[in-house]
């Protein structure tokens, strides 16, 4: 998805990049494409060497409805070109899994049209919940996410969030998840560094810890331990900021 500041931008819209792959790139692709909650539209995508399809809007743009007909397709990015370019374009990229490691990817990262000012970087919570957790392994695949990363967007800003912290609940994982989170913390701290990535500590932000926090009113984490309540979640906001 992509957030532009004004709606008047999104009127002003040359045409929009959907960048994507194929697991099978000789598989017939089909997508029903509907623009402005108009008429869908068929699209064969079956050239392999065309991991881009650019969309024309007629008078603007302000809802796009794909439906997968046949096939099997992985959206990258939606990418939107212009006539007069917005002030401030905010990227919000999300990764199967929810893990750092999809941008180990060669397919999941390709330079930008627009060159990126600044990327923010926030994962963690998932890999701690991996029962195989190992840290050396976490700080390889987290370096080569970021080296992929490093070559689509060699100037751009870079910041790690570090993971938030985590309290042990009866039934959940224990323990091992609790110490994995400032394991993790500690790794994303390091290697932000080997990158020219800034790193903010979400932890020491949160000052006197999630429990803390769950016990505020109101409150500023749920009662599972790991998410915040929306509160917590501005709060960390604006430290951040």
């Amino acid at each position: 998805p992509v957030i532009v500041d004004t709606d008047k931008a999104l009127s002003a819209l040359r045409w929009l990049n959907l960048r994507y792959s194929k697991a099978e790139p000789q598989r017939v692709l089909l997508l029903g494409l509907s623009i402005n909650r108009g008429p869908e539209t068929l699209i064969s995508l079956t050239d392999a060497t065309l991991p881009l399809l650019q969309i024309y809007p007629p008078g603007g743009l302000t809802t796009l409805r794909l439906r997968l007909v046949a096939g099997q397709i992985t959206i990258h990015a939606l990418e939107p070109v212009y006539t007069q370019p917005p002030q401030w374009i905010v990227d919000v990229f999300s990764t199967p899994g929810a893990m750092a490691k999809a941008w180990g990817s060669a397919a999941a990262v390709s330079p930008p049209d627009v060159p990126y000012d600044m990327a923010i970087f926030q994962y963690g919570t998932n890999e701690a919940s991996d029962s195989e957790f190992d840290a050396q392994t976490y700080a390889s695949s987290l370096r080569q996410s970021l080296a992929r990363f490093r070559l689509a967007n060699a100037r751009a800003r870079c910041v790690l969030v570090g993971v938030p912290d985590r309290a042990n609940r009866p039934g959940g994982p224990g323990a091992s998840s609790t110490s994995r989170h400032r394991v993790i913390n500690q790794v994303q701290e390091r290697v932000s560094r080997e990158f020219q990535c800034e790193f903010w500590n979400w932890q020491a932000a949160m000052n006197g810890g999630i429990e803390r926090w769950s016990r505020a009113r109101p409150a500023l984490a749920q009662a599972d331990g790991i998410h915040l309540t929306g509160k917590g979640y501005k709060l960390s906001a604006r430290s951040f900021a």
